[in-house]
């Protein structure tokens, strides 16, 4: 079942068609609307609603003036609980300062993925949750951060604790917060994205700093003040470049550049390429296919896993 875009007055509706998925399999709710509001005819005595059948749960909403006060209340006072037993799949993307559903709801203790998409306070609120162990661990940091470094250190708080996850994965999709090495200090790490300028000297540094990094895309690399040497020698001595210790098998590169600085980024390209000889997978959109294409035939022997490489120049640089 999906809902999208709901009014505020369809706050009844909403309920109600959440209450009728306690036998579904998936729910998916896009609203203005808090999730979860007085719904005294769906509990038992106990204040408990159970969701015996739910595997898949997304929600995408923000409260609004009308509806946040509203909360999951019982009749004596207390506030229901809402069991989901057997749900293995949850994604939140909430931009305010608290989810109903996280606070009100028992999860099983394992859980296949979980993924939250949202700002600084929303963050440090799961921060002081116990969630659920999963085996994919995804958490984004929202453009509503508004630049916030609080909630880039909240997000490295919550992936430290996924110690039984096998994927953990950030995002940062706040385009306004600064991004240093420094800045993302949980080891564990296996897929980053970067939706924020980013330097050369930065992405060097992260990776390094993440042994166990295995996807790592960048949405606006920089290319100023670029401090490594990060020349490129001839196929014959390329096995005297030693590689990043994380086995990175995707990777992307974009950046808003103009034709002369874009002619600046293929060299970065290729070295970024020559450290990461267990890539799968490779794309951009703003590298011209010719000069890519010529470095991994003439570094074949390096790259005995790939099998995709997709650069397709935006029709403003053609």
């Amino acid at each position: 079942m999906q809902l999208r875009d709901l009014p505020d007055d369809g706050l009844r509706l909403v309920f109600e068609a959440f209450l009728k998925t306690r036998y579904s399999k998936t729910f998916m709710l896009k609203t203005n609307l808090p999730l979860l509001a007085v719904c005294r005819s769906a509990g038992d005595s106990s204040g408990v609603i159970e969701f015996p059948n739910l595997k898949k749960l997304k929600l995408s909403y923000r409260s609004t003036r009308a509806s946040d006060g509203v909360e999951p209340r019982h009749p004596d006072g207390h506030p229901w609980r809402l069991h989901f037993p057997r749900l293995g799949k949850l994604d939140v993307s909430c931009d305010q300062d608290r989810c109903p559903l996280l606070e009100y709801a028992v999860f099983p203790p394992h859980m296949y993925e979980i993924s939250i998409n949202a700002a600084t306070s929303m963050l440090m609120h799961v921060a002081e949750m116990t969630l659920s162990a999963s085996e994919n661990l995804k958490i984004a940091v929202s453009p509503t951060s508004n630049g916030d470094p609080a909630a880039l250190a909240t997000a490295n708080r919550i992936l430290k604790g996924a110690r039984e996850s096998k994927r953990v994965e950030l995002r940062v999709s706040d385009c306004s917060l600064v991004v240093l090495p420094e800045s993302i200090t949980c080891t564990s790490l296996t897929a980053l994205s970067i939706d924020a300028d980013t330097s050369v000297d930065t992405v060097l540094g992260l990776i390094r700093m993440l042994p166990n990094l295995g996807s790592l895309h960048i949405w606006h690399l920089t290319l100023h003040d670029i401090q490594e040497d990060i020349s490129v020698p001839g196929p014959d001595e390329a096995r005297l470049v030693e590689p990043f210790n994380a086995r990175i098998k995707e990777m992307s590169i974009e950046a808003s550049l103009d034709g002369r600085r874009l002619e600046m980024l293929v060299p970065v390209a290729k070295y970024l390429l020559l450290r990461t000889p267990a890539l799968t997978r490779f794309w951009s959109e703003v590298l011209p296919r010719g000069p890519i294409e010529e470095f991994f035939n003439a570094y074949s022997k390096r790259y005995p896993h790939l099998s995709s490489i997709i650069c397709v120049l935006k029709s403003t640089y053609d």
